[in-house]
């Protein structure tokens, strides 16, 4: 795989994971309000559900576009390993949540497992 191809399936997969991310986030973030059941949460807060669910539809659609040039067995491994990777921070960071050494351990497996099936 030549450096330039490389290149672009990391810079997709990044894009990819970083909307992905801030799609369940912003669920993550809806999630934690207080409401009588969840249907009058997503009432509640319609437009953040909105906006998850087209960044959803535009990750599927755009990974569908990158499917035609760049290879899967490429593409898929570092996307769904990024996916990974930032929602743990993003968990971390954003919501408090803890994390263990054995996550941050397999965090440094998936970004090595990454380089690794990308070269």
């Amino acid at each position: 795989m030549s450096f330039s191809s490389r290149l672009s399936v990391i810079g997709n997969s990044v894009l990819l994971a970083a909307l992905l991310v801030l799609a369940h986030g912003l669920l993550k973030w809806v999630a934690q309000h207080p409401a009588d059941n969840y249907f009058a949460l997503l009432i509640a807060y319609w437009p953040i559900v909105a906006i998850s669910i087209g960044l959803y539809g535009f990750v599927f659609f755009y990974y569908a576009h990158l499917l035609k040039r760049l290879d899967i067995t490429q593409l898929y491994p570092a996307y769904t390993g990024l996916s990974i990777v930032f929602l743990m921070m993003v968990g971390a960071m954003v919501f408090g949540e803890k994390v263990s050494p054995v996550e941050i351990i397999g965090c440094i497996m998936i970004i090595g497992g990454i380089f690794l099936v990308s070269k």
